[in-house]
């Protein structure tokens, strides 16, 4: 009786150190999932600043009705853009609101850095656009 229960032990022990093995992964993961969501939002309001936008103003931008297009306005539509992909990384982010399932915070990730990368080129335009203009005025 004294071996079945030693043996027992052994094996609760080893579920319960399996478990928090477990869970500690979990939180690294989740912790690095912060990580990158810290650093597209970084990086999509350091877009949006490089725009000569605030997140206000990215926000009520994004909500133009209708769309600026560029062939009208190239410097608006710039905005716009990097406008759009901050306000829809906002509403994606929601999306994480009680999912636990690492695939959907993957494609989730995924988004954000698609929106991110969206931002910057259109950001980067604009920026390299309003260098044109500087320099022809000098």
């Amino acid at each position: 009786m004294r071996d079945d229960n030693d043996s027992f032990k052994k094996a609760f022990q080893h579920y319960i150190d399996e478990i928090r093995a477990a869970h500690k992964a979990q939180d690294k993961a989740l912790e690095l999932w912060k990580d990158d969501i810290r650093s597209h939002f970084y990086n999509l309001r350091t877009a949006v600043e490089s725009c000569g936008m605030d997140s206000k103003l990215a926000l009520e931008l994004s909500k133009k009705d209708p769309a600026p297009k560029r062939e009208r306005n190239t410097f608006l539509y710039l905005q716009y853009r990097v406008a759009l992909a901050y306000a829809n990384s906002i509403d994606v982010v929601q999306l994480l609101k009680g999912v636990s399932d690492p695939w959907q915070i993957t494609q989730i990730l995924k988004m954000l850095a698609a929106f991110d990368n969206d931002a910057f080129c259109h950001a980067d335009e604009l920026v390299s656009l309003c260098e044109g203009w500087w320099s022809s005025a000098r």
